[in-house]
C-alpha cells in the first residue's frame, strides 16, 4: 500500500538475492529504493542485473541510474527540491550538504516555516545525513518524496556501514550487548557516541579533506575519519530522540533497522514503539519515516509540478 513504509519489502529482495532483481512490479517509494540502492552499491551489482518497469523515467528522474552506475540524466528535473529530493549517494561532504539542503527545501515548502516542527525536522535530517557521511563507508543513500493525494512526505536514509552496535562498541559505551541495546541507547535523549568519544579525544585526531570521497580515501580502512577539517560534523548526534518525538507529535510512521533488530512506531499505535527481530542481519542502518503535511500544508498552483506529482504518485 502507498501509505506503508516498504523497508521490509525491500529487505526481502536483498536477503533473497540470487544474481539479480526484478522490481518491475513494485511501487517505488523512498524507503524501498534507498534500501535497494544501498544493497546494490555494497554488492557491486551491475545495471544489467536489475529489471525495472518499462517506463523508467521516474527512476531516472530521482537519479537511481546516475548515483549507482553514473548514467547521465536526460529528463527534466524541475521539481527537484519542490516535491522530492533525489536519491543521493552520501559519499562526500559537499553532496551530503546538498542533499540536506534539498530535502529541507521540500520540508519548508510543504510544511511552511510557521509550523513548529519544521526546524526540528530539518535539524534531524542534517544529523542523519552527517552520520551516514561519517560512518556509512561511502555506501549510504538518502531520498525524500511528497505524495500529493495522501498529503504526506516520506524520507529514508540507508547505509551499509558499521551499524549502531559496532559504533557504540568502538566508542566503548558500556552495557551494549546486542543490536537492540544499541538502538535503545541511540533513542535516549542526550545520548551521542560522538559526544562520548570526545571525552577521550585530545583534539589532534587526523581528518580527511571534505572533497575526498570515501572510496578515494586511502585511510578509510585504518579508521581515519572521513570528515572535513573545516566543516566537521556540525550536529551533536543522531537526533533520533527528537525524531521519535516528531513522529509521535505528527502521528507519523517510523522504522529503524540496525543489524538484526527493527524498531517501529506506527500512527501512535504503540507510544513506546515495538522491537522485533528480522530474519537476517542488515550490515548498517536503515531509517525511514513518513509524516503528514496537513499541518501548514499549502496547495501549489504550479501546473508542471502538479503533473509530475501525479506521475510520481500513480501506481501503474
Amino acid at each position: 500500500m502507498m501509505n506503508e513504509l516498504k523497508v521490509k519489502t525491500a529487505l526481502k529482495y536483498c536477503f533473497n538475492y540470487k544474481g539479480g532483481f526484478d522490481i518491475s512490479k513494485e511501487f517505488i517509494t523512498p524507503s524501498f529504493i534507498a534500501v535497494i540502492a544501498a544493497f546494490i552499491k555494497s554488492q557491486k551489482i551491475s545495471k544489467e542485473q536489475i529489471k525495472c518497469k518499462e517506463d523508467t523515467s521516474y527512476l531516472e528522474s530521482i537519479g537511481f541510474y546516475k548515483e549507482l552506475w553514473g548514467t547521465p540524466i536526460t529528463v527534466n528535473r524541475h521539481s527537484n527540491g519542490y516535491s522530492y529530493s533525489p536519491l543521493i549517494l552520501l559519499d562526500e561532504q559537499l553532496k551530503t550538504n546538498d542533499a540536506t539542503s534539498t530535502i529541507n527545501s521540500c520540508i519548508k515548502r510543504l510544511l511552511t516555516n510557521k509550523n513548529s516542527c519544521v526546524n526540528d525536522l530539518c535539524e534531524v535530517v542534517g544529523e542523519l545525513h552527517d552520520n551516514v557521511w561519517s560512518h556509512g563507508k561511502g555506501m549510504g543513500f538518502s531520498i525524500a518524496q511528497y505524495y500529493r493525494k495522501q498529503k504526506r512526505i516520506e524520507f529514508a536514509v540507508v547505509d551499509c556501514g558499521i551499524g549502531f552496535f559496532s559504533e557504540l562498541k568502538n566508542a566503548h559505551i558500556p552495557k551494549i550487548e546486542n543490536h537492540k541495546d544499541a538502538i535503545q541507547w541511540c533513542l535516549q535523549r542526550g545520548n551521542s557516541s560522538k559526544k562520548y568519544k570526545e571525552r577521550f579525544d585530545d583534539g589532534w585526531g587526523q581528518r580527511v579533506p571534505y572533497d575526498v570521497t570515501f572510496e578515494s580515501n586511502p585511510f578509510s580502512q585504518i579508521g581515519i575519519s572521513q570528515v572535513s577539517v573545516d566543516n566537521d560534523n556540525h550536529h551533536e548526534g543522531l537526533g533520533l530522540a527528537k525524531l521519535v518525538d516528531l513522529i509521535k507529535a505528527t502521528n507519523g510512521d517510523l522504522q529503524i533497522i540496525s543489524g538484526n533488530t527493527l524498531f517501529e512506531l506506527k500512527n501512535n499505535d504503540s507510544p513506546e514503539g515495538i522491537y522485533s527481530t528480522i530474519d537476517h542481519e542488515w550490515k548498517g542502518v536503515i531509517i525511514a519515516f513518513s509524516i503528514p503535511t496537513t499541518l501548514g500544508y499549502k496547495n501549489t498552483q504550479d501546473k508542471d509540478l502538479d503533473e509530475l506529482l501525479s506521475l510520481m504518485t500513480t501506481n501503474n
